[in-house]
């Protein structure tokens, strides 16, 4: 087992989630845009789309993955996990997200369309594949697996201290997508600016 360090969690886990949250974001904006291009009668090429979708869908299938490793105690290992951070603990993601980020974000040579239906959102409704706010649904997926279990447990420390820390400008960020709460939420080896 490897206790995460708060330089740790600022660099490393900030990265993932700061840049998984920009591509949700950008993906909505380019959306309007191409929607109102639409309605005024003005082809635009997707093709941002795209690429903003992978970015999103290989972040979050990183997080995932932290969210729900567990570090071995008895192995040496230079991995660490959500289950390292003191409060908060190892979580069962559901396996209709799992499977549906797995079978989106594909390995290179494996063939064939992703099969995988959207997940449930946070209140149990499918997401439809045509929302334009489907990434930001599964984005609140990601932030209620993420938060920790005991908030003060995980503040006691420096690690748990950085890691509510950097939850908190991330949500902060999604909810105002401004530039100044993107400038907020820094993935450096020190404390994030205050709101």
């Amino acid at each position: 087992m490897v206790a995460a360090n708060a330089k740790q969690i600022r660099a490393h886990l900030c990265y993932e989630l700061k840049w998984m949250l920009r591509s949700v974001v950008r993906f909505e904006e380019v959306t309007r845009e191409v929607r109102a291009a639409e309605v005024r009668g003005e082809s635009v090429p997707e093709t941002d789309l795209v690429a903003l979708q992978d970015s999103a869908l290989l972040h979050a299938r990183n997080l995932i993955e932290f969210v729900r490793a567990s570090s071995d105690p008895d192995e040496k290992s230079t991995e660490w996990a959500l289950s390292d951070i003191p409060g908060a603990r190892r979580r069962k993601v559901p396996a209709n997200l799992r499977s549906f980020v797995d079978d989106w974000v594909q390995h290179v040579g494996l063939l064939g369309e992703p099969v995988s239906k959207w997940p449930k959102d946070i209140d149990g409704n499918t997401i439809d594949k045509d929302d334009d706010e489907r990434y930001s649904k599964v984005t609140e997926l990601l932030f209620k697996l993420l938060r920790p279990k005991h908030r003060t447990t995980t503040e006691e420390t420096a690690a748990g201290k950085a890691y509510v820390e950097l939850l908190d400008r991330a949500r902060e960020y999604f909810d105002q997508r401004t530039p100044e709460a993107f400038d907020r939420l820094t993935c450096t080896g020190e404390p994030m600016p205050a709101a």
